[in-house]
Formats: structure tokens, sequence, C-alpha cells
């Protein structure tokens, strides 16, 4: 049985940066989350891609509204990848979003 845990986190930018590669054996996310990090009353936008080896990034969550002192979740039914899949994030301003990525990686039991 995989256990779960923390697979990366971070603070997104401007620009769009690979927030998460699966390893060899791949992944399963079970969480993908945004979380306003700011300390004013700005509600950045938060964007997750996918893009899958090899190919294009592609939309998962664009440009969604994070209100001030709330998350979102644009990846909480869980995604499977496979080795190279990425996850990446991109944020309307730096420094005002944080992600958070969970779930098991490697071999399947």
């Amino acid at each position: 049985m995989a256990i779960e845990e923390i697979l990366e986190q971070g603070t997104a930018t401007t620009v769009k940066s690979v927030a998460y590669t699966a390893p060899v054996g791949g992944a399963r996310i079970s969480l993908c989350q945004l979380a306003n990090s700011t300390a004013a009353s700005e509600e950045p936008r938060g964007s997750v891609f996918l893009k899958k080896s090899g190919g294009t990034s592609k939309y998962l969550i664009r440009q969604r509204i994070i209100p001030l002192n709330d998350a979102i979740t644009p990846a909480g039914g869980g995604i499977t990848l496979r080795e190279g899949d990425q996850i990446e994030v991109q944020a309307s301003e730096n420094d005002a979003i944080d992600y958070t990525i969970c779930g098991h990686s490697g071999q399947e039991d």
C-alpha cells in the first residue's frame, strides 16, 4: 500500500514553471492546492497545468481567483502521472500563491 506524502511545495511566480515531475514508476497525485499567501487584501489568480511527457501544457485550472486567507484544490480527485509528466503552476503576482502537491510516487505495490 502506498503512503501519501508531500511531494512538492513552493511559491508560484508569474512565469509558468514546473512544480513537480513524475519519477520512474509514475505518481498518483491526490491533492494539488494553491493558497493565497499575501498579507494584504489582494486576490491573486492562479493557474495549474498538466504537461504529459513530450507534450504541451494543458490547463487544469486557468486564472482562478484565490481569496485572502483561502486556498483552492484544483486536483482534489486525483491524477495519475506517468514518468516524465509534469504539473506546472503560474500566478498573476510573484510571491502571492503557495502550492502543495501531495500523493505517492514510484512503483505501485
